[in-house]
């Protein structure tokens, strides 16, 4: 007899072509990431809570930090784990004999 499509289970099956994509940044450069946003955040914050036109704060102190918070963000954008590096090039090396 055959079998009713209700007692069939189907099972989804993973793609035997398809590689595993490793991730594209380490828990290191999502660290520096969040590190950065937070400054961005907190020199807006900074600048919103002063709220007065010639404050030291919202002129001096607040742009510094959120420039530096940008450059954070762009740091753990190009920043490569050197162990990460080793591993490609060694798995590169062997794919290829």
């Amino acid at each position: 007899m055959a079998k009713s499509t209700s007692q069939v289970k189907r099972k989804k099956r993973k793609r035997k072509d398809e590689p595993d994509k490793p991730m594209l940044f380490s828990s290191t450069n999502y660290f520096i990431m969040i590190v950065g946003a937070i400054m961005v955040l907190v020199g807006f914050l900074a600048m919103y809570i002063e709220n007065q036109e010639k404050g030291i704060i919202a002129l001096y102190i607040s742009p510094v930090v959120i420039v530096a918070g940008f450059i954070t963000v762009a740091v753990a954008i190009l920043k490569t784990d050197k162990k990460q590096v080793d591993l490609d090039v060694r798995t590169s090396s062997t794919m290829g004999e």
